[in-house]
């Protein structure tokens, strides 16, 4: 009986993998990873950190496609931990698409709703956005044929008068940093920012491992390697 054929990649051809995701922006840079080759691709210009001073965490957990058992699912974001209402700022001019002004989920409502995503395969669209907390997304239009999108999650507020349709600019203030639909919702420790950039409805760095795509965010957002 003949064995199933398993693929292995080694660090070049992961590296090539991680470059050509970065390719979708079509811009004027490269990706160097240090220890490998370095491949001439593309990257994003026009992406800031949505909170100053802050990194990409380094801590797998905390990086896209980390698993995450309690649902489930995966991650889809970023998290950058700071305090508690640290202004959160527009990564890239656009629209603000969407707004949710969430109210405190007891308990209860929410281990219910953790026991059915542990019953299905993944965690579903319509709770995981329950868990995002007070969240806003911004649409950037298409780039290159892809359209991209901002996620700023788990928000203590959103900025006074801010309204689906607002367009605003890169740096501009939208919210504050907090830890709503979070377990510590409304505890000052533990607040962190969620922040996702999704292209054509899919988190970057679905198809990488949480390593890979924190090195793609620091990429586009210019952070230390």
């Amino acid at each position: 009986m003949k064995r199933p054929l398993k693929i292995v990649y080694g660090p070049l051809a992961l590296n090539l993998l991680l470059c050509l995701s970065i390719a979708l922006f079509q811009t004027d840079t490269y990706c160097a990873d240090p220890g490998f080759a370095s491949h001439h691709v593309s990257l994003p210009q026009d992406f800031v950190m949505p909170i100053e001073g802050a990194t990409v965490p380094h801590n797998e957990n905390f990086l896209p496609n980390a698993r995450r058992s309690y649902r489930n699912g995966r991650h889809e974001g970023v998290d950058m931990f700071c305090e508690y209402g640290t202004p959160v700022m527009a990564a890239k001019n656009g629209y603000v698409l969407h707004i949710s002004g969430c109210q405190k989920i007891p308990s209860s409502f929410k281990s219910r709703l953790l026991e059915i995503s542990k019953r299905l395969s993944e965690t579903p669209p319509e709770i995981l956005r329950v868990l995002h907390g007070r969240h806003l997304t911004i649409e950037h239009g298409m780039t290159h044929g892809k359209w991209v999108v901002t996620v700023y999650s788990h928000l203590v507020r959103v900025a006074e008068g801010l309204a689906v349709g607002d367009f605003v600019r890169q740096g501009e203030i939208i919210g504050y940093v907090g830890s709503s639909g979070t377990d510590s919702e409304g505890v000052k420790t533990g607040s962190h920012l969620h922040f996702e950039i999704r292209i054509n409805g899919h988190y970057l760095g679905e198809s990488m491992t949480p390593n890979e795509a924190g090195r793609l965010y620091r990429a586009i957002l210019k952070d230390k390697p």
